[in-house]
């Protein structure tokens, strides 16, 4: 194993919108034949899907601790001498944000499942990590959204609990791919399997 020396690369600091680090880290090495070895096939597509898959459970946890806070909130607090919780608009929302975050887990869940069987490269891997990933990215998005509507101001504070979920499932819904990306690996795959199931390939 070698060692880049300071003077060879650069760090530049960089943060995501939850504050976590994010440095760009460029390198100005010349490497030898002899220290260069092929990486082994399909190793770059295995730990893009693993990093999907990982950002996807971490936003399951980020949006179930985002409903959660909603729900406390909702019951305590006060609106023309009722509780929040009490009115069938925010009954509604608070609804679709569960209903919504326990589709996403269940995707998620076919991933893990579908990559422990199967390895990653596995097409039907593929496809699960893919909708996994645009599933956790578009109710991380909703429940986000609807959990600072809720939340009125005081969700938008650095003192409050909720911008620590819900910052970070604005920063990991765009890591390793965005929602646009992994929608259009699903719709190749489905047009894909639909070409060689009329025999057009």
């Amino acid at each position: 194993m070698g060692y880049v020396s300071r003077p060879d690369y650069v760090a530049e600091p960089g943060w995501n919108l939850a504050g976590e680090r994010r440095d760009a880290v460029t390198f100005d090495v010349r490497l030898s034949k002899e220290c260069l070895r092929p990486a082994p096939g399909g190793v770059r597509q295995e730990l893009w899907l693993r990093g999907a898959l990982a950002r996807s459970a971490q936003s399951i946890g980020a949006a179930e601790r985002a409903v959660e806070l909603t729900i406390d909130y909702t019951s305590q607090r006060k609106q023309f001498g009722r509780t929040l919780s009490t009115f069938q608009i925010v009954q509604q929302a608070v609804a679709a944000q569960a209903s919504g975050l326990a589709a996403a887990r269940v995707a998620v869940d076919v991933a893990m499942r579908t990559a422990a069987d199967h390895g990653f490269a596995a097409p039907a891997t593929t496809l699960a990590v893919a909708v996994a990933k645009s599933r956790t990215a578009a109710i991380g998005s909703a429940v986000a959204r609807s959990a600072h509507q809720l939340h009125g101001a005081i969700g938008f504070t650095m003192e409050h609990q909720l911008r620590l979920s819900t910052t970070r499932l604005w920063s990991w819904r765009a890591e390793y791919g965005s929602q646009a990306h992994w929608d259009s690996v699903v719709a190749d795959i489905a047009v894909d399997a639909g070409q060689r199931t009329c025999g057009l390939r």
